[in-house]
């Protein structure tokens, strides 16, 4: 995803700034792999309900 790389390179950029909670980039960060974690939920929803719907 687009938005994992540029969080990623923030946070390289920000080195160990990028780190401590006081800065944005930390909190982007941390936001931004709870979303990547969350978007793969969505998807197996969808397939375990196409599933669901297919045995009917």
């Amino acid at each position: 995803m687009v938005s994992d790389q540029v969080t990623y390179d923030a946070g390289q950029i920000h080195g160990r700034f990028g780190y401590l909670r006081k800065y944005l980039v930390e909190r982007l960060c941390r936001d931004n792999r709870i979303l990547s974690i969350g978007g793969w939920t969505t998807e197996i929803m969808k397939e375990v309900i196409s599933k669901y719907i297919l045995e009917r």
